[in-house]
């Protein structure tokens, strides 16, 4: 049996990872489940992205031969975590 190469899997729906993959070269496909995207009680930016990253990861069915990518990005503005902006006014 010959080599046979790991596939990568991206467990993200943001359309600026696909397109670093892409510029990078780098073949994958994408594949997402819904996480809900809430900060525990406590929990520190870092945490919190870091727990995201994880369960979209562990969220993604794998097949044979394939890896996962997990992640996710926040904004944090003098120490306060900015959650995604419920449309364009919430946004400016």
């Amino acid at each position: 049996m010959g080599y046979m190469p790991f596939r990568l899997v991206l467990a993200s729906k943001s359309p600026r990872r696909a397109d670093l993959l892409r510029l990078a070269g780098i073949p994958f496909e994408v594949r997402t489940a819904d996480v809900e995207e809430i900060p525990a009680q406590g929990e520190s930016p870092i945490e919190y992205v870091m727990r995201l990253a994880r369960s979209k990861a562990a969220a993604v069915p794998l097949g044979d031969r394939e890896v996962i990518l997990g992640a996710d990005t926040t904004v944090v503005v003098d120490g306060h975590l900015l959650e995604k902006p419920a449309d364009h006014a919430d946004a400016a």
